[in-house]
Order: C-alpha cells, then structure tokens, then sequence
C-alpha cells in the first residue's frame, strides 16, 4: 500500500505541473488570438493597397495611351488646319480651280507634313462631298475610310486595323474648317502605332499573370485590339471594358475555375477607348501574403518565448501557493475534528428530545382516542333516530306518489284525445275551405265569361255586365276569405303541434313521477345502509379500544428507553 505523505507529495507535483502547464497554454492561445485579430484586418489593408497599386498601373498606362491618342489627333488637326492647302480646297470645290493643279500644289503641302510626321503613313484629303481629292503616301482603304460628323470640331480615331503587311495603323478622320467653322473637306490620316501595339503587350512586366488589353464599346459590344487571339479570361475582359465605356466599377475581382483575378479598368478621356489590366489574385497578393507567414512566424516565436518566461516565473509561485494550500488544509481538517464532536453531542441531545416528544405525542393520541369513542357512541344514537324518520317519511312519499301519478297520467290523456278531435277538425275546416277557394275561382271565371257575353251583346247587356262585375267582386271577397281561414287553419294546427308536444312533456313528467316512486324505494335501501352503519360504527368503537391498549404499551416501552438514554 502507498505510503500517505509520499502520495501527498505526489499529487502536490502533479498539480504543480498541472498549473505551470495550463497558465503556458493559456498564454499561448491568447496570443495566437490576438495575432490573428491584428494580422486579419492589416492583411485586408494591404490587399487593398495592392488593389490600389494594380488601379494605378491601370492608371499609368492609360496616361500613356491617352498621350499617344492625343499627340495623333493633334497631328491630324494640325494638317487639315494649313490655310492654304485650305483655301485651295475651297477654291476646288467652289469649281475656280481645276483639279491638276489643285492637285500638285495638294500634293507638295501634304507630302512636307508626311516627311515632318515620321508616324503618319499616308494621307487621303476628301472634297466638300467626301470625294477623293488627293492622295500622298500609303493609299487607304476604301473599307477604312472614316468621315466625321458634321458638327465635329476635332479629328475622330477609329479602331486599329491590320495593313497588307501585317503591320497595324491607326486612321484619323480630321475636318477641314474655313473661318466661319464650317467644314469644306476631311483629312484621313494613317498613323503608324507600334508604340500602341508595344504597350499592350507589356503586360509581363506587371507578373508573369499580367495582361494589359485596349478597346471600346461599340453597337455590337466590345471590340478588343491587335487581335488577341485565344485570349485568356476574354469575357471577363469585354465586361470590364464595358463597365468602364460606362464610368462605373474601376476594379473587379472574378471568381473563375483557375481561381480568383483582379481587373482593373478606365476609360480614355475625350475617347471612346477603354483600357484594362489583369493579374491573377494569387501573384497580386504574393508579396503580403509572404510577409504575412513571416510576421506570423515571428508572433509564433515570441508567444513560445513568452510561455516560456511566465513558465519560469508561475513555478516557484506555484509551489509557494501550494504550501500555503497545504496549511490551509491541514486547518481545515483540524476544525472538521472538532464539529464532528460538536455534531455526535448534538446528536445525541437531539435523540433525547425526539424520545420526550414521542411520548407526548402517544400520551396526546390517547386523549384523542377517549374522545373519539365518546364521539362514535352519541353518532350512533344519532344514527339511529335518522332511521326511524326516513322509515316513516318514505312511507308517507311512496303513498303521495302513487296517487299523483294515476291522476296525472289520467290529465294527460284526455288532453291528448281532445287534441286528436281538434286536429281532425282543423283539417276538415281546411278542406272546406279550399271548396271555397275553388268555387270562388270557377266563380270568377263564369263572372268574366258573362262580362265577356255582356259586352257582345251590346246595349242590350249593359245590365248584365253590371251583374256579372259584382258576382266577380262577391267572388274574389269569397276567395280571399277562404285564404284568410287557410291562413287560421294553418295556424291553428301549429299551436296543436306546440301543444301536443307540450302534452308530450307531461307524459314524460308522469313517467317521472314513476321514477319519483323508485327513487322512494332506494330511500328504504338508505334507511337499511343507515342500520348497517349503527353496526359499523359500534365495531369501530371496539377498534379504537384496541387502539388505546397498544398506545399504552407503546408509551410504557418509549419511557424504558429514555431511561436507558439518560
């Protein structure tokens, strides 16, 4: 067996350790919740700024473009805007100048813009009527030809498109204006854009993910430039180009079966162009989430260490605050010793007392038994005498019964006979007066065929017809005479109906004085269960004499162990 002060030792060991140990995992995972309430919130943040950051390239690259597409169409202005290349053209359209020497002259102004504009490839001037004037450079497709709006004051670009040569251009739609604003031709400049076609693909010096995509919105949705080919994520991009055309999201994150992409997005001003980025979520938030698994490690290591430390210090407090522990209960045990002696006195006290109060309490039952028997035998008499009253009271109501019951039932008979004869007559009445009603109505026939005949025979029948008007009014009374005691006879049988039925109930009410005479007889049964207990009760006085013997034995026995108690 387990020597009891080493046992002690070993328990006060082990929760010991129990303490240090739970004190350092509690450290622990406090801090490793309150590095994640810190880190969750700075990861968002800088999610954010690298969304910002994706925006601002997006940003950047848009003010390059935006800068190519404004230097162009300032170019194309300045060369529809030459005053005298102007001022021919009006002469030729006004017809003052023929076309070969409008033609050369032409020719020599746009060919100097051409060699000072190393971008523009060629250029075609249109007349008033949009007809082809002249021509310098790389000729321009018919397909491509752009021409402005009348009311346009600035040059119009187009979408870039693929030369023969596989080379893209880009074509400016310029109107020539005269001093009044009013346009009196259009310059179509094509424009060199490798600088544009170059931009779009350095889309790999954002991430290896990145794409940098240009287009516009056009009727039929849209339009992408430098044909993208099998483009990755093409819809999505379409989509943000779309949003931007309309100035509303500048940045989308799309969920996709590759996984999650950033797209940012914005329109060119003073275009229609839209230009957007793409990069994958993943390589966007590469960098934070490296630095987020580096200050996560470093709030690892320091939560270990500082477990450690209140390691170092919870123990030899510990084991201070389980000495005094140990005394404590050392203390306790002592007063534990002292209230069990204190609670076996008492409890000794307390079974003299019960002693004492039992024997009061059979010495008390005693008395009440006394009483009880005294109580049971006037009961009996009492009984006894309620006995002989119910014997004479039941004879006096049987009798009573009897002779109400014959009489009554007699009552109701003869109202019942009467209401037979009455019935019968009613209806006798009614059939008359239907007889009634139908002479009436042949009556009424007759009176109107005589009126009938009357009015035939002319002055001769006027008599007539006054006769036969009173017999139809003697028998329309006579008809409505037999409906007023059609009316009563109905009438009538229902109040016989309603008597009858109060007959009825009569009937039943004899049968209940029947029932009243058997209810007479059960008061005899209840005068014999009356005698029966005047029996009862005198047995049961004889029990509580039975009773009052074994309490006083019970009391001689209660006072024997009080002695020995004491």
């Amino acid at each position: 067996m387990e020597n009891p002060p080493m046992a002690h030792a070993m328990n006060t060991k082990q929760f010991q350790r129990y303490l240090v140990s739970t004190s350092a995992v509690g450290i622990f995972i406090i801090g490793a919740l309150v590095a994640l309430v810190a880190i969750f919130p700075l990861s968002e943040r800088l999610k954010e700024g690298e969304q910002r950051n994706l925006e601002f390239a997006a940003t950047t690259h848009g003010r390059t473009v935006q800068e190519i597409l404004s230097r162009l169409t300032d170019i194309a202005m300045q060369v529809a805007s030459r005053t005298r290349a102007r001022q021919e053209l009006e002469a030729y359209n006004r017809g003052e100048l023929e076309r070969e020497p409008f033609v050369a002259s032409n020719q020599g102004i746009l060919g100097d813009a051409l060699q000072q504009s190393p971008e523009i490839l060629g250029i075609t001037r249109l007349d008033a009527n949009n007809n082809l004037a002249v021509q310098v450079g790389r000729t321009i497709p018919r397909t491509a030809w752009m021409i402005p709006e009348s009311s346009a004051q600035r040059a119009q670009l187009g979408s870039p498109f693929q030369l023969e040569s596989g080379q893209y251009a880009l074509l400016a739609a310029a109107p020539i204006l005269n001093g009044q604003g009013q346009r009196v031709g259009t310059d179509l400049v094509l424009f060199e854009i490798a600088n544009l076609e170059s931009l779009s693909q350095q889309g790999q010096q954002l991430g290896d993910s990145g794409t940098i995509v240009l287009g516009r919105q056009g009727n039929g949705g849209s339009e992408l430039f430098f044909d993208r080919g099998e483009l990755e994520h093409q819809g999505e991009f379409e989509q943000a180009l779309a949003e931007a055309v309309a100035e509303e999201a500048q940045l989308r994150l799309v969920e996709t079966s590759q996984g999650e992409i950033a797209i940012a997005s914005l329109r060119l001003p003073n275009h229609d162009w839209a230009l957007a980025v793409k990069l994958d979520s993943q390589e966007l938030y590469q960098g934070i989430m490296e630095d987020i698994r580096n200050l996560a490690g470093v709030i690892v290591i320091l939560t270990l260490v500082g477990s450690g430390v209140m390691v170092l210090l919870l123990r030899p407090l510990a084991g201070q605050a389980i000495v005094q522990t140990e005394d404590l209960e050392r203390q306790l045990n002592e007063t534990q010793e002292l209230l069990a002696l204190k609670n076996a006195a008492l409890e000794q006290q307390g079974k003299k007392e019960q002693y004492l109060q039992a024997a009061m309490e059979q010495i008390e039952r005693l008395r009440s038994s006394a009483r009880e028997v005294s109580d049971q035998s006037e009961q009996a008499e009492s009984t006894s005498k309620e006995a002989l009253k119910l014997v004479h009271q039941g004879a006096e109501d049987v009798a009573n019964a009897l002779s109400g019951t014959q009489a009554l039932r007699q009552q109701i008979q003869d109202i019942l006979e009467e209401m037979q004869r009455l019935n019968e007559s009613t209806d006798r009445i009614g059939v008359i007066a239907r007889l009634v009603g139908d002479v009436a109505s042949q009556t009424n026939m007759l009176a109107l065929n005589a009126a009938v005949e009357a009015v035939r025979a002319g002055e001769k029948g006027k008599g007539f017809a006054v006769v036969a008007a009173e017999i139809r009014k003697l028998a329309d009374q006579s008809h409505q005479s037999a409906e007023r005691i059609r009316h009563l006879s109905t009438e009538i049988q229902t109040a016989i109906r309603s008597t009858s039925t109060a007959t009825q109930l009569g009937t039943e009410t004899a049968d209940s004085g029947v029932r009243v005479a058997g209810e007479t007889a059960e008061v005899f049964a209840t005068v014999q269960t009356s005698i029966q207990a005047v029996a009862q009760t005198t047995n049961r006085i004889a029990q509580v004499n039975h009773h009052q013997a074994q309490e006083i034995e019970s009391l001689v026995q209660t006072l024997h162990a009080l002695d020995d108690v004491t």
